[in-house]
């Protein structure tokens, strides 16, 4: 099975890869990768320079055969501000989308300990640098 879902993955993000706004795609994990069904879900963190509309996502993610769901524009704001829902051979599968400006942004904010709302406080910066 793992083989199948490395081979859905690796062709999800060649299609994303290729649309002109999206500069960087990464996936985080747990200790496997690609988990198992019911062992965990997929991120893949999409960084644009503008983040594709909900139409030209859709175009991208309709075709592929191997997508159970698609649920394009599920997570609209907070925390994740914008992402898709995705089922690749029983597994969740989120694409989360941020701009490079705003990633940037956000980087620059950590880095001055100014970083409002979260999890992390000031206080824990020599905990985090060292």
């Amino acid at each position: 099975m793992s083989s199948e879902i490395e081979t859905s993955v690796s062709r999800l993000i060649n299609a994303l890869a290729g649309h002109n706004s999206i500069c960087a795609i990464g996936m985080s994990g747990g200790e496997r990768l690609l988990p198992e069904p019911g062992e965990g879900d997929i991120d893949l963190f999409v960084y644009c320079t503008e983040i594709p509309s909900i139409k030209e996502r859709q175009e991208m993610l309709l075709p592929f055969h191997e997508v159970e769901q698609v649920e394009v524009g599920k997570l609209t704001g907070g925390h994740w501000e914008q992402g898709d829902s995705l089922l690749i051979a029983g597994i969740e599968t989120w694409l989360l989308y941020f701009t490079i400006a705003e990633a940037c942004a956000e980087l620059e904010a950590m880095l001055r300990c100014d970083y409002p709302g979260r999890l992390w406080q000031q206080s824990m910066l020599p905990f985090l640098v060292k």
